[in-house]
Parts: structure tokens; C-alpha cells; sequence
């Protein structure tokens, strides 16, 4: 136990590292949390949509689906200063860390784990945005039948696995959580929200309205085998692979995958944060794996072989990382000079400019411009709802195709603030 502490610290330094130079870099997801926590903390209630409407561009509400596990850790987003939210999600993020070399088992498989995701871009990536598939990893491949039964309050397919471990356990207690969480989900649907299944709708709306790049039921395996080569790299990769049948958690990984892939069916989307998390599940199996393919091998070599194959998405994560510091730097540096009244703007734009704000204005103050634009509004319509700015961050994942030509035909009677992107001059 004090060498996995140990070494799971150690394995943190990297994160650590790019936490002081980079971020952290808070994604829409949490910052909406982190808005939602504030409101059930101030008023002892939550209203986020009124009787389970999707399409409302009047209302604005945060493109995410609410949690109950991320609601309650956004509690730490309203605490003074930015230090206790850091802190616990960095706590979080050793979690993972010492639940991947504990799963690896003993010895050399749990150092190259640990190191492996202590320095997997993929990890830093969805470490330093808060991402909630960190505590999702942490209670998975914490290996009890109640851990994963925690996992379904931070991500719906948490439900998957807690199923998968109560069925090996019969472990009373975590049927009692899984019922418990499942009664959270429902509450907070349809007492926030108006719809049991507003979450699900709401979904499938947005894939529409937004224009997200997913890809579709046909692309989805290649892209998935792909997605899976490069974050684990080709040797992790080739082992998961050729040997999925020996991972405990091949099943319930096998159906959270089917779940993505049938989800594109019915109209939902696979961002690869999706794919990755539960890519990322399979380390500590690939590291014992590796290992007992490869004894004779230099660990050293072996170890420098396997962390430069990770290294296929630091390109991606590095441009990821450099577009979300500048709508940083930009939202920090607009948020102050905005006029009063209605902000247009990306909706996954407004919780963090929100939150800039001091939540003065939150949700009543913003409006949805793509979604907007998608249900037909008018330049009009907008001076009709009181929008005296339009924020905008032309960047694909800011900004969908029909609002960005939408702004292209404005008359010149709402001002437009443009947030320079990636490759722009101020």
C-alpha cells in the first residue's frame, strides 16, 4: 500500500507540472456543474428546464446532461478562490492514478500502468479540464462491487458496470447505491429539469442543433479501433486487442461501446472523451499483459517503447489545450466590458463566461445563439429578448456551420465581440 501511494504521487508530477503552466482549462461541463451547484446551494433548489422543454431558445440552459456526482463536486467550484476546486480535482486525478497501479498488481506491471497514465496526454487532457471520466476511472478500477456502484453518479454508464460487479458480488450494498443513484438521476431530471427523460431528449436535440462532428453508425468501428491505437499506442493497443477476452472488464466495456455505437443510431453523438475513458479502463490489464509477453525484455526499453506509443495524441491534445487558453484568455478579458442586458453566445461558451461574470446574470442574462439561429430567430427577435452582445469564438466545436453564416448576414444592429482563435490576430 505505501508503494502504490508513493508511486501514484510520483506519477502525478506531470500532471502537476502542466497544471501550473497550462491550466487548469475548466470545460463547459463543469463549469455548468459548478453554475448548477451554486443555484441548489443558494436557493435549496434547481430549475434547468421548465416543464422538460429542449427547443426553447428563450431559456437558456447548459448543453450537458446534470449529474448528481459532478453537481455535488461543483460544490468545490463555489468555494472562495480557485485553489479548492484544483485541489480536489487533482486529489482525484491521484486517485486514478493509485487505482490503475493497484489494479495493475505488484511490481513492474503497476510502475509502467502508472507511468503510462501519469503521461498519457489523453489523461493530462481530461485531467485538466475536470472531465468527470477521471472519477469515472478512479471508482471503476477501485475494484469493489461498491465503488462501481459509485461510478454511476458521475457518468450514466457507471450503471453498467455496477450491474456487471453486483452480479459477481451480490453485494447488498451496492444494489442500495445503484438504487440510490438511479433515484438521483430520476430526481434530478424531472424535478430540475420536467421530463424523467429530459437528459436523453435534450441529447439528441443538441447533436442536431449543434452540428457536432461524430462520427455515424457505419464509421463508428474504424474509428473506434483507431481511436483506441492511438491512446493507447501500438503496443498497449495490439494487446488489448489480440487479448480482450482475458479483461475482467471486457463485458461491461463491450456493452458501454455497443451503447455508444447504438446511440448513434438513434440520433446521439461519441465525442472521443466518450471512446476514451473507457479505452483508458483497459491499462492496467495491457501493463500485466505487456509485461508477461515480454519478460525477457529490457524494462527500461520496454518501459520508453510503451510511453512513446501514447504520444500519438499529443498533437491533437496540445492544439486542444492552446484553443482553450486563448477563449480563456479572451472570455477573462470581454467578461468585464460586455454590456447589460442578453448575451448571445455558443452555449458552451456561456457557463464559463457565467462564471466570469461573478453569476450575476446566470441563466436568465444569456441566450443560445446556435441554438437560436437552429429554431429560426432573427437578428429581431434577438433585440425583441433585450441582446445587446454577441460573444463569439470561431472555432468548430464553438461555433456550428448555420450560426456562423447566420452572423455573416447581421445588420450591423446587435454588436459582435469575436474572440480571436487559433492562427487570429487580435
Amino acid at each position: 500500500m505505501t508503494r502504490t501511494l508513493i508511486l501514484s504521487a510520483a506519477c502525478l508530477a506531470p500532471l502537476l507540472a502542466v497544471t501550473l503552466t497550462v491550466g487548469p482549462l475548466p470545460d463547459p461541463d463543469l463549469a455548468a456543474h459548478t453554475l448548477w451547484a451554486g443555484q441548489l446551494a443558494a436557493e435549496g433548489s434547481l430549475e434547468i428546464s421548465r416543464d422538460g422543454v429542449v427547443d426553447d431558445w428563450n431559456r437558456y440552459y447548459p448543453n450537458t446532461v446534470p449529474k448528481p456526482g459532478e453537481l455535488l463536486l461543483g460544490l468545490a467550484g463555489n468555494l472562495p478562490g480557485k485553489a479548492p476546486e484544483t485541489v480536489l480535482r487533482l486529489m482525484i486525478s491521484w486517485a486514478a492514478l493509485f487505482a490503475v497501479i493497484r489494479a495493475a498488481g505488484k511490481g513492474f506491471q503497476g510502475l509502467l500502468a502508472g507511468l503510462f497514465l501519469g503521461t498519457s496526454p489523453v489523461f493530462l487532457n481530461l485531467s485538466l479540464t475536470g472531465s468527470p471520466a477521471i472519477p469515472f476511472m478512479a471508482l471503476i478500477l477501485w475494484g469493489s462491487p461498491e465503488a462501481s456502484a459509485l461510478a454511476s453518479l458521475v457518468r450514466p454508464e457507471g450503471f453498467i458496470y455496477g450491474v456487471r460487479d453486483f452480479l459477481a458480488s451480490r453485494s447488498r450494498r451496492a444494489l442500495t447505491m445503484m438504487a440510490a443513484s438511479l433515484a438521483l438521476w430520476a430526481l434530478l431530471n424531472a424535478g430540475a429539469c420536467g421530463d424523467i427523460l429530459w437528459s436523453a431528449r435534450e441529447v439528441k436535440y443538441c447533436v442536431a442543433a449543434m452540428g457536432y462532428a461524430t462520427p455515424n453508425p457505419v464509421t463508428f468501428p474504424p474509428w473506434l479501433l483507431l481511436r483506441t491505437i492511438a491512446v493507447l499506442g501500438p503496443v498497449f493497443g495490439a494487446v488489448l486487442l489480440a487479448d480482450a477476452g482475458r479483461w475482467r472488464q471486457a463485458v461491461p466495456a463491450g456493452i458501454n461501446l455497443a451503447l455508444l455505437w447504438a446511440g448513434l443510431i438513434m440520433g446521439s453523438l461519441v465525442l472521443p472523451r466518450y471512446a476514451d475513458q473507457v479505452i483508458l479502463l483497459s491499462v492496467p490489464f495491457c501493463a500485466g499483459r505487456t509485461v508477461s509477453l515480454f519478460p525477457r525484455t529490457n524494462r527500461a526499453l520496454l518501459t520508453a517503447i510503451c510511453l512513446a506509443g501514447a504520444a500519438l495524441t499529443w498533437p491533437e491534445t496540445l492544439e486542444s489545450w492552446r484553443t482553450e487558453a486563448l477563449l480563456d484568455r479572451g472570455l477573462t478579458s470581454t467578461a468585464g466590458l460586455l454590456p447589460e442586458g442578453r448575451v448571445a453566445a455558443n452555449e458552451l461558451v456561456i457557463p464559463r463566461l457565467a462564471l466570469l461574470r461573478d453569476r450575476r446574470y446566470f441563466p436568465d442574462g444569456y441566450v443560445a445563439l446556435d441554438r437560436a439561429v437552429w429554431e429560426g430567430a432573427g437578428e429581431d427577435d434577438l433585440l425583441r429578448r433585450g441582446v445587446t452582445s454577441i460573444v463569439v469564438f470561431r472555432n468548430d466545436f464553438y461555433l456550428s456551420d448555420h450560426a456562423a453564416r447566420w452572423l455573416d448576414s447581421l445588420s450591423g444592429g446587435i454588436p459582435v465581440v469575436t474572440i480571436p482563435g487559433p492562427g487570429e490576430s487580435p
